[in-house]
């Protein structure tokens, strides 16, 4: 059984002893940069990680998100030392460290349990790596409070975890992370135990500390919505496989596949065969023809294809309404109406017999009842087409 103090140990252990004349700048450093070749991880003869490959440039901030057993928390592992690769390179500032040990890697690890030493104050709890690596006595002092003073701690020196909230607890992971100066931090579901308030309020400070003290980070989650909101970049993973590699705005507006439109945000998916014409190419349905965008590749033409379409991009028609014949239009019935704050969420059994979400403005006025047929629409060009 992994004790908390197996965890300080692991992590702890990442960290490089910094030399002697270093330990008197800042926190405030050039973020590592990061290269994954082709990194494989076999249990037996099963896949965990298959043949993954990232570039990650010194100061991104990179999550890797992907449902249970996609393969994201091994990966972050292998990245760390805690596992080896069964094959494959990991790059750090163009060295190749597969085959450096754990604790010359230089690289600093939050984990989602917070591993705190219970007994030991705040400022104990932030020293401890410090103390194992030797860092003079002289520089501790400064350090700690640097490290305190970036998380917004200063003043809580003489608290133990328990008279802290879990924000505050998970705020201490943090400065014991980057205490001791590394260039790359990882972070493994770090939010994950906290409320929603909490997490969405340290989501935002983590980003911004990230920026401020120009740390590479690498962040494992299986929170959409934590990862669109911290990211400048995203690797989607599925069963061990890199899904797709790319910026937030990338992943949800192109997404290169089907497992990556359902994963990131909602999507409404349709599926048949194009076919083209004079007039542009259109989608041939069980429940009808819809429209293409002008951008849909010519090679689609006489293939199985899907089209993505986002909720917020359509619309909700009355069945007995004039529906201009640019748009494309699916009808069915509506069987939920459900208020959701902000926005209005409607769900609507399609006539091609899948249900379909539209995302409105709660705001705006709504006439419809459950049970009525209507029509939905949307303009071609809020469709995204890609190969079945």
């Amino acid at each position: 059984m992994t004790t908390v103090r197996d965890e300080i140990q692991k992590e702890t252990s990442t960290v490089e002893a910094m030399p002697a004349n270093e330990t008197e700048t800042s926190l405030k450093t050039a973020g590592a940069w990061v290269q994954l070749n082709d990194i494989v991880k076999l249990y037996g003869s099963t896949p965990a990680v298959d043949g993954v490959s990232l570039d990650i440039p010194p100061g991104q901030f990179v999550t890797l998100l992907g449902a249970s057993g996609s393969g994201k928390t091994t990966l972050l592992r292998i990245i760390a030392g805690f596992l080896d690769a069964t094959s494959g390179q990991i790059v750090i500032d163009r060295k190749e460290i597969s085959r450096v040990p754990v604790h010359k890697r230089h690289i600093g690890m939050v984990f989602q349990n917070y591993a705190l030493f219970p007994h030991m104050t705040v400022e104990k709890n932030v020293a401890f790596p410090l103390a194992r690596q030797k860092v003079p006595r002289r520089a501790r002092k400064e350090m700690i409070a640097e490290a305190l003073a970036a998380v917004h701690l200063t003043g809580y020196e003489n608290r133990l975890p328990r008279e802290l909230s879990g924000g505050q607890q998970q705020r201490v992971a943090l400065a014991r992370a980057i205490v001791a100066r590394p260039r790359l931090l990882l972070m493994d579901e770090p939010l994950g135990a906290l409320d929603r308030r909490l997490r969405e309020s340290l989501q935002i400070e983590i980003r911004r500390l990230s920026r401020d003290l120009g740390l590479t980070v690498i962040n494992v989650t299986h929170d959409q919505e934590e990862a669109l909101t911290m990211s400048d970049r995203i690797a989607l993973l599925a069963d061990g496989k890199l899904v797709q590699y790319g910026t937030p705005e990338e992943l949800y507006s192109n997404p290169s596949n089907e497992v990556a439109a359902r994963f990131i945000g909602e999507s409404n998916i349709f599926t048949g065969t194009v076919h083209g014409s004079p007039r542009g190419a259109t989608l041939s349905t069980s429940a009808g023809q819809i429209i293409l965008p002008d951008t849909a590749s010519a090679e689609l033409n006489g293939n199985e294809a899907r089209i993505v379409v986002r909720p917020s991009a359509v619309t909700v028609v009355k069945a007995s309404a004039a529906i201009d014949q640019s748009v494309c239009s699916m009808p069915g019935t509506l069987i939920a109406n459900i208020f959701a704050g902000d926005s209005r969420k409607v769900v609507v059994d399609g006539d091609h017999g899948s249900e379909l979400i539209v995302r409105m403005d709660a705001s705006e006025p709504f006439g419809f009842e459950v049970g009525e047929p209507v029509v939905l629409t949307w303009k071609p060009s809020a469709s995204l087409a890609m190969v079945a």
